[in-house]
């Protein structure tokens, strides 16, 4: 046994040279790199991360897109396993060489990104017996089939942990409970305000559309598919020309993005007599300019979990229109930052979006405060700490450096003893030990905390010796002040020696030393039994 001794709570750690520990092998997974949401959070991901804790790969399953050069041009490796769909025979035969793949390359963390890689690597990874592996859920699945929900979710329940870019999300992948809320991290879409334009109102871009620089622009950034909404967009911007009463500003609206929807959307648009108003611009990566340009900037969507498009607007200070769907109403602040209407009702859409271009001085403050709210809780900074914090606590429980389990007081209250406990706690979290605490102090039954609880006696000793059983080393911290402490601080110790893993004791004089140092009498042999053990 170690003893480390010191007065008043002044200990100094019990640990003063780092432990070695080499880069964590991490692979991220992407079905492709075209120009889609999850794709740039990808990239931006493997932008973020410190490559002196993490050595990273990129694994795909069709090596194209235009993010591609983007990941190529950070250094990283790109790995194809080409499957063309999850029932064919030979998706098992690629299972296989990605199993193969896995081992040779000694991968200690896989993260899959997206519907396709969660069902193909996450199998894959638990086959070859990678430490950690993490789920993504950064959809609702709701255009998906009973079958293929259930196929999700059982690939979810394989893995360590899930990453859920919204609440929503989350509520999804934990079945709408809190049971594994500790298995799901919510890290929101990073957005680097930087990168965004807040002038209004890109004049180039307006020059190359022939539109005036005063023109009033409504516009939506997202694939032309059916679950984005267009059609009722469309038909929303139909109300709004009608009611349009500035007959010398011009209005228009533009949708920026490609997809199957394209040809009925244009039909869509005749029929409505808005044609000659409206602009499919197609597939555009200088989305930072094309937001610059637009007045308004509208997400029709009747499903999402965190739509980059809208966190994209607000960086540029342009006020929001979008759907009360998904994770929608955790971003955009109703009439703060922009206006929530209900998925498919043209109507009120249309009325949100009148009330906005017909007053530019709510455009600004909506369009300013959008743009303080990404600043405060959006930026990279951000879903770079919460990233790396869930892949560190992982790491730490399935390949940790050690396992130590704490027992003393730990805030609040804040006391010296409590402090140095904690100031351990990180130091340990720091050089990759799995670090728990095991609180006797005044704070003990207050559950919620970074701590785990001690709710009597019993509960005391259950969860020590299930603590002893997966393997940690007791630290126990004893204060001269309080016998309840000495007798827990011994349980413990004697524990240790005696499943031969002898403990660390760091012994707090406190104040007034009410029990300890004595000369003679029964705590003078309770401590020498203590410091002997």
């Amino acid at each position: 046994m170690e003893v480390v001794a010191g007065q008043n709570g002044t200990n100094t750690p019990i640990a003063t040279a780092p432990w070695s520990r080499p880069r964590a092998r991490v692979m991220l997974f992407t079905d492709s790199f075209i120009h889609g949401g999850t794709e740039r959070q990808l990239v931006e991901t493997l932008r973020l991360l410190d490559r002196s804790k993490y050595d990273l790969q990129v694994g795909c399953l069709k090596r194209r897109g235009p993010f591609l050069a983007d990941v190529q041009t950070l250094g990283i490796p790109v790995t194809e396993f080409p499957i063309t769909s999850l029932a064919n025979r030979s998706t098992f035969l690629w299972m296989r060489k990605l199993v193969h793949f896995l081992r040779e390359e000694k991968i200690d963390l896989v993260h899959s990104f997206d519907y396709y890689t969660n069902l193909f690597a996450i199998p894959a990874a638990r086959w070859a017996g990678v430490p950690v592996v993490i789920a993504s859920r950064r959809n609702l699945a709701h255009n998906r089939s009973r079958f293929e929900r259930a196929a999700l979710g059982g690939a979810c329940r394989l893995a360590d942990g899930i990453v859920a870019n919204s609440r929503v999300a989350a509520g999804v992948a934990t079945g709408g409970t809190d049971a594994d809320s500790a298995k799901v991290a919510v890290i929101y879409n990073a957005i680097n305000p930087g990168d965004f334009r807040t002038a209004a109102y890109n004049p180039e871009l307006r020059t190359e559309l022939n539109l005036p620089v005063t023109a009033m622009i409504v516009g939506v950034l997202a694939a032309l598919r059916p679950e984005k909404g267009h059609r009722t967009f469309l038909r929303a911007a139909a109300q709004v020309a009608a009611g349009w009463n500035q007959p010398r500003r011009e209005l228009r609206f533009v949708l920026v993005g490609e997809g199957p929807e394209q040809m009925a959307l244009q039909i869509l648009a005749r029929e409505l007599g808005i044609s000659d108003r409206l602009i499919f611009a197609g597939d555009r990566r200088n989305v930072a300019d094309w937001l610059g340009a637009l007045n308004v900037v509208v997400s029709p969507s009747d499903a999402e979990s965190l739509p980059n498009a809208v966190l994209e607007a607000m960086a540029s200070a342009r006020p929001v229109v979008a759907t009360r769907v998904g994770g929608v109403p955790e971003i955009v602040e109703e009439g703060v930052t922009g206006l929530l209407v209900p998925p498919g009702d043209s109507a009120a859409m249309a009325a949100a979006i009148l009330n906005l271009v017909s007053n530019e001085g709510l455009c600004r403050r909506m369009g300013a405060a959008g743009r303080a709210r990404i600043e405060q809780d959006f930026r990279p900074e951000r879903a770079k700490e919460r990233l790396e914090l869930f892949y560190d606590r992982l790491l730490r429980k399935k390949r940790p450096t050690a396992r130590i389990l704490q027992i003393g007081n730990y805030p609040p209250p804040v006391c010296g003893w409590a402090l140095h406990t904690q100031l351990v706690h990180y130091d340990l979290l720091a050089r990759g030990a799995d670090s728990q605490v095991l609180d006797i102090g005044p704070s003990r039954r207050i559950t919620g905390r970074e701590c785990l609880p001690v709710l009597g006696g019993f509960d005391y000793a259950k969860k020590l010796v299930a603590h002893r059983l997966r393997g940690f080393t007791f630290h126990a911290h004893v204060n001269a002040d309080s016998w309840k402490g000495y007798a827990l601080a011994l349980s413990a110790v004697l524990l240790g020696r005696l499943t031969g893993k002898p403990p660390v004791l760091t012994f707090h004089a406190g104040p007034n030393q009410m029990y300890f140092p004595r000369e003679r009498g029964f705590w003078r042999h309770a401590f020498r039994l203590l410091f002997a053990a």
